[in-house]
């Protein structure tokens, strides 16, 4: 049966309940909730408008499976399989502060060791809280036993809250190649731009939930992700896919700075905004034999007779220098690295001297767990020798410093794999 819990109704309602409600969790417009039973989860779905034609059509399709069997499918007159993609479970009713919700029962008796409940949200094809399927953590319910959304987010609410919230999110976006980034967002979106700033200057206004600062590319949506991708890529099958064109230069720059994607609604309001995971991306441009070849280079402290060259791959750093010490770890020299370009390899050219010596690289790079740039002083992830505490890379020769080498008596041959 569906019903509306409309402004009459929430005026008349005995006060004595209002209060209750609102004491016991401070929840704001705690009558216009449904009054869940311990056996009911409901789904609650915003579309940001009043009007309940906007949600005609949108319905759950559910089913037991894939760890997830707390749904009681039978009392909900549903076959064993779940709901029919073409028939999905419909609205129960109506709220005019979270939206549309629907009322799901629970089989209090299910064997389900994670407790949870599967459900997609969707219209046809199009999906309302990502492309990926959804569980109702049933641990996670609060008092009112609800889960909140907005349509064109995946983020979900265990607590009421009836206003979109809008923040720049994790990182959630995969740069996957040099022309594919994948977002769940971007599914529910009319455009999607990513924006980049070397100086971190990227920011939302949270009064008036626009982003604003660095400079904006569109990424047009285009859907599906190719078959290629999805194979080097299952576990981001289901995302959807925005391209991004931009030449060489302008492609190195972006690496190196804060990133953001940002979704808007059809009105140009921010929908969802989020930082981005690039090893996909640098992997295509900067490793592989086809693109910049970074895979075939030698990195490390090598050493040349009495010279040394210094490698790094850092091609997301803006700047690295290379710090010398002698045995007393006192700093003799400090040299300023140049990038190849094509790898993202960071090179010093030819230092006489130094073999024995002890170093270490002064990286500036963009963080996006501190969301700041850094400047940061490391040890050579490549290095062959450190020091006793491990916080100085040594310059050693391998090949050619006999007191490095075994003695042979102690070298052993190993048996060969059978």
């Amino acid at each position: 049966m569906k019903f509306k819990i409309n402004t009459l109704a929430k005026t008349t309602m005995p006060m004595m309940v209002t209060s209750i409600m609102l004491m016991s969790g401070g929840v704001a417009q705690a009558s216009d909730l449904y009054p869940a039973q311990d056996d009911e989860v409901v789904i609650y779905y915003n579309r940001g408008t009043d009007n309940e034609a906007e949600y005609n059509g949108w319905g759950l399709h559910l089913w037991n499976g894939e760890g997830c069997t707390s749904t009681d499918l039978e009392k909900m007159g549903i076959g064993s399989g779940g709901t029919d993609w073409n028939d999905p479970y419909p609205v129960s009713g109506f709220s005019d502060t979270y939206g549309a919700y629907y009322v799901l029962n629970v089989d209090l008796d299910a064997s389900d060791p994670h407790t949870c409940m599967n459900f997609i949200l969707h219209k046809g094809d199009d999906k309302a809280f990502g492309s990926a399927n959804q569980k109702v953590q049933l641990t996670a319910l609060g008092e009112t036993r609800g889960l909140f959304g907005f349509h064109g987010s995946s983020q979900l609410y265990y607590e009421p809250i009836s206003e979109r919230p809008i923040a720049i999110d994790g990182q959630k976006a995969h740069w996957l190649n040099r022309d594919t980034i994948a977002w769940e967002d971007a599914a529910n979106a009319a455009r999607v731009e990513l924006r980049y700033s070397p100086r971190n200057r990227i920011e939302l206004d949270e009064e008036t939930n626009v982003i604003t600062g660095g400079k904006s590319l569109d990424v047009p949506i285009t859907g599906e992700l190719s078959e290629e991708l999805k194979q080097r890529f299952p576990h981001l099958s289901g995302m959807t896919g925005t391209q991004i064109d931009v030449r060489d230069r302008k492609l190195a720059r972006i690496l190196k700075s804060q990133i953001v994607m940002v979704a808007y609604d059809d009105e140009d309001k921010v929908l969802a905004a989020t930082e981005v995971q690039k090893a996909g991306v640098l992997d295509d441009v900067f490793v592989n034999e086809d693109a910049g070849n970074a895979i075939s280079e030698e990195l490390g402290a090598i050493v040349n007779g009495s010279r040394t060259e210094f490698k790094l791959w850092a091609p997301t750093a803006q700047n690295v220098d290379l710090y010398i010490y002698n045995k007393n770890k006192k700093q003799t020299k400090k040299i300023n690295l140049a990038e190849n370009p094509e790898t993202g390899v960071w090179e010093s050219g030819q230092v006489n001297g130094v073999v024995g010596d002890y170093y270490r690289y002064e990286v500036t790079v963009y963080h996006p767990t501190t969301k700041r740039i850094e400047t940061v002083m490391v040890t050579d992830p490549y290095s062959h020798s450190v020091s006793t505490n491990s916080r100085y890379s040594q310059v050693v020769d391998l090949a050619n410093d006999k007191k490095l080498k075994p003695k042979a008596g102690i070298i052993m041959k190993g048996r060969k794999p059978q």
